[in-house]
């Protein structure tokens, strides 16, 4: 189970890296990948994020939070999946068209930070 967690840690610290060096850059991709895509078939990638974190929190130091940030994914998940109030597509235009520079670059330390975290946890 360590290694679920080892992968999402690099996974999240790659994107976290990208979206603070390269930020509009990675907001193209993700503009692409997203701009195409039905929300429900977004949906199924945090959704198995946060099954994964869900399944691997029992091998971290701190489980609860690793199983707070999948229960936070299924959130997400569930956000875009059922667009409640179309909030998963405002959010997305948000982050893609209206967040500046330094916002994006904030979400990006956050993530870095997270990423860190979860990967010095790791029993």
């Amino acid at each position: 189970m360590e290694w679920i967690l080892y992968v999402i840690s690099i996974l999240w610290l790659s994107v976290g890296v990208c979206l603070i060096l390269y930020t509009e850059e990675t907001r193209g991709v993700i503009k692409g990948l997203l701009r195409q895509a039905d929300p429900r078939l977004v949906a199924v990638w945090p959704a198995l994020f946060g099954l994964a974190l869900i399944v691997a929190a029992g091998v971290s130091h701190y489980p609860w939070f690793v199983r707070l940030l999948g229960l936070l994914a299924f959130t997400k998940a569930a956000t875009f999946a059922f667009n409640l109030q179309n909030l998963g597509q405002w959010f997305t235009n948000w982050f893609l068209e209206k967040a500046n520079d330094r916002t994006c670059r904030l979400w990006g330390i956050v993530v870095l930070i997270l990423a860190t975290a979860l990967f010095s946890w790791v029993r």
